[in-house]
């Protein structure tokens, strides 16, 4: 479950200009911070560096 938000989130943050903490409750993290480590566990990068890198 938590790569499937992940992956959304991802497209969400390179494909909108929605804030990070927008995302995090649209995928069901509840917080930015959430999502924070949620990428730096899966992605091994942070969700405000992804968007900034992949955009």
């Amino acid at each position: 479950m938590e790569q499937a938000r992940v992956a959304f989130a991802s497209r969400l943050l390179t494909e909108t200009s929605k804030s990070t903490e927008a995302v995090a409750r649209q995928v069901g993290f509840g917080t930015e911070a959430t999502l924070r480590q949620a990428f730096v566990r899966m992605l091994r990068i942070s969700s405000a560096d992804y968007r900034e890198r992949f955009t």
